[in-house]
């Protein structure tokens, strides 16, 4: 109803917190639709809060990611997206939530569990200083099966912990490297079973590295047919 008044009197900012919370799921996806064909026709301001990162995703064209009452990032949500200036922007941004696992970086290059590889740093001063690290990778990009033989991919073993059928792709929860992670099955042949070992891969160019003592964010992996070579994983 408030939003009704506003719109009949010509309102430029809009304010809506959470509008969707606590809705049925039928009424939020109704809702959900309508709120994106009114951004886009009306000639307005929206200022939108919302724990929840598919909308943000599906609604924003600028984002502030709050943490703790601070803002950790802010910019084109695109941007955010892919190029977040911190560890926390990369965990809250994005469903199911992105992956991580500890590394170490010195010199240009990042060890991890996986396999050693090429760092492209936005700052070249933190190259010659070894530091632990947070390596992070998004579940769309973990490779499976033939995806994870190319030759810019670190190659790893992996066991199906457990999965959820959605239809036309699989969220897909699985053990590596004494680690769980999460990724999305969507390759169109069938996934392994229960419990069952495969093969999976990362690209080197999808990893994104952060300080992990401060979160910011160093770089990401480096395409190893370009620059300084990259180790080899078993």
């Amino acid at each position: 109803m408030a939003l009704a008044r506003g719109i009949v009197k010509d309102s430029e900012v809009f304010i809506l917190d959470d509008p969707l919370v606590g809705l049925d799921f039928k009424l939020r996806e109704q809702l959900f639709v309508d709120l994106r064909l009114m951004l886009s026709e009306i000639d307005g301001t929206f200022i939108y809060t919302t724990s929840d990162p598919l909308e943000t995703l599906a609604l924003a064209d600028d984002v502030f990611v709050l943490d703790q009452g601070e803002i950790v990032d802010q910019g084109n949500v695109d941007q955010v997206y892919e190029e977040p200036s911190s560890l926390r922007a990369f965990q809250l941004l994005g469903f199911p939530g992105a992956n991580t696992m500890s590394g170490s970086l010195a010199h240009g290059i990042c060890r991890s569990a996986f396999g050693d590889f090429g760092v492209e740093l936005v700052d070249l001063a933190d190259q010659e200083v070894g530091r632990e690290v947070t390596i992070g990778f998004r579940p769309e990009a973990v490779l499976w099966d033939d995806e994870a033989k190319t030759p810019d991919s670190l190659r790893f073993e992996a066991r199906e912990l457990l999965r959820e059928d959605l239809g036309a792709e699989t969220i897909f929860y699985f053990e590596a490297a004494g680690l769980r992670y999460v990724g999305y099955w969507s390759n169109g042949s069938p996934p392994p079973q229960l419990q069952e070992v495969f093969q999976a891969g990362l690209s080197i160019r999808d990893l994104v590295i952060f300080e992990s003592a401060t979160g910011r964010r160093l770089g990401r992996g480096k395409d190893p047919h370009v620059g300084s070579a990259v180790g080899k994983s078993s």
